[in-house]
């Protein structure tokens, strides 16, 4: 269904007592949501920002609401606005596109329902490569370590191939994406990446050298006179 069409088929709100919806998205009291959604938006509203906070809050909520004015009606607070004008912002709400994924706070507020408080606990057994590069970090600190290490190890493969779902063969391309709060420790994947990284930032280095002295000899040459080669 397309985005117009959802909003013209919810954009009106059904005769009072004819429906009852669940307080819950996915287990989760939408009160808690709102919540947490306020904490991540500058706190509850206050008088002069009501409307404007609460028109905000119904254009994200009615992404995991269905778009549905009634439901926004029955899970939104009021914060003392009567009944009409929560009608109107929300259907104003309601009457605009929706985009193809949740709205960026949204999903940051949905995140702690999903996301464990503590890592996953790391393996009994490890490869030795593993083991050793792991050797010196803390234990706190070794499930990010041990998922950032691939990238940099990936870096060193040389004629290694793999088959992708279209038939192509491509060369690895690995990612590693670390995410916590300020002060966390996310440093201690540098200190075990610049090692495994050290012979090819050496090597690098080595060249750029011999670029610059190839650089510096044609610069040095006159117009007719040969110029060596570049360096391969």
């Amino acid at each position: 269904m397309k985005n117009e069409e959802l909003a013209e088929d919810h954009s009106s709100f059904r005769p009072e007592g004819t429906i009852i919806h669940s307080s819950f998205f996915k287990g989760e009291p939408y009160a808690d949501i709102i919540r947490r959604w306020f904490e991540r938006n500058g706190g509850e509203p206050v008088p002069g920002e009501r409307n404007s906070k609460l028109h905000r809050l119904a254009c994200e909520l009615r992404y995991i609401a269905d778009n549905q004015p009634d439901l926004l009606l029955q899970i939104l607070p009021r914060y003392g606005l009567p009944e009409e004008e929560m009608k109107a912002l929300i259907r104003s709400a309601c009457e605009l596109p929706l985009l193809p994924s949740l709205p960026t706070t949204l999903r940051q507020v949905l995140l702690p329902s999903v996301v464990a408080d503590a890592p996953p606990a790391m393996p009994e057994k490890l490869p030795r490569l593993v083991e050793l590069l792991l050797s010196r970090t803390p234990e706190i600190y070794q499930p990010a370590v041990a998922h950032a290490i691939f990238p940099a190890l990936g870096a060193h493969l040389c004629g290694v191939t793999f088959r992708y779902i279209d038939n192509t063969d491509h060369e690895a391309t690995l990612m590693n994406v670390l995410m916590a709060p300020t002060g966390a420790g996310k440093s201690c994947v540098n200190p075990v990446i610049d090692a495994i990284m050290a012979d090819i930032r050496a090597r690098d280095n080595a060249n750029l050298a011999r670029e610059r002295a190839w650089k510096n000899q044609v610069n040095s040459r006159g117009a007719n006179q040969t110029r060596p080669e570049c360096p391969q």
